[in-house]
Formats: structure tokens, sequence, C-alpha cells
């Protein structure tokens, strides 16, 4: 039954740990951890919504960087220009 829903003991699922990747990248840990409370009912140590966010972040800057053409990613040899975005909070 487990591995038919994608779940073993400790573990989240991959939306879950989709949600809580998305909410910490947007906001603190503490704030996602009460945002999964408020739209899914479920409550997870901030510790752990830490755990998930730098794990899946590291994961995705890896897999960018092997990538030659990703702007997410600069030059070995540098740039002259890196153009930022920044929101204010």
């Amino acid at each position: 039954m487990t591995e038919r829903l994608g779940i073993s003991a400790r573990g989240y699922t991959r939306e879950l740990q989709r949600a809580v990747t998305d909410f910490g990248l947007d906001h603190s840990f503490a704030t996602a951890a009460g945002k999964l409370l408020e739209h899914y009912g479920i409550e997870l140590p901030v510790s752990s919504i830490r755990k998930y966010v730098e794990t899946n972040a590291r994961r995705i800057a890896d897999e960018s960087s092997k990538l030659e053409d990703s702007p997410n990613c600069l030059s070995p040899s540098g740039v002259d220009q890196i153009v930022t975005e920044t929101d204010g909070s």
C-alpha cells in the first residue's frame, strides 16, 4: 500500500515535498509551516521544512549548473555584467 501511495515511514509524498519547497522558497521556514497547516492541515517542524527546501534547492542548482546555456549559471571564465532583480522584501 505505501509503495502505491509513494510514501514511507517518516517520508513525505512528492506532492508534500513540492508544497514544502514552494512555500519555503517564497517565505520564511516558519511562515511556510503556518501555510502548510492553513492550506493542507499538515503540521511539520520548521527544521524539516528547512531540510527539504535546502535539499531541493541544492539539487536544482546542481542540475542547472550542468546546462551550459542555463541563465542561472555563470560562465567559469566570469562575466562582464550581472543583472539581478529584488522585490524589496
